[in-house]
């Protein structure tokens, strides 16, 4: 079986196997989509919608590789 760094991920891609961290790329391991400062301070942060609010790359599960 071949395996290859997930293309969804944080980190830095092509550096070498398992270099990808397996955080969302989106809201960076947080859950949280933040829209702005103000939003933040007001509690206006919302689960991300692209790991569902787990902070999770969805593509690879967190292995940070397919």
């Amino acid at each position: 079986m071949s395996y290859e760094n997930c293309p969804d991920c944080d980190g830095p891609s092509g550096i070498g196997f398992g270099s990808n961290d397996g955080k969302c790329s989106v809201c960076h391991g947080t859950g949280l989509e933040t829209k702005s400062e103000l939003m933040n301070i007001l509690g206006g942060d919302s689960n991300c919608k692209n790991c569902g609010g787990s902070g999770v790359c969805p593509t690879c599960n967190g292995k940070g590789y397919i």
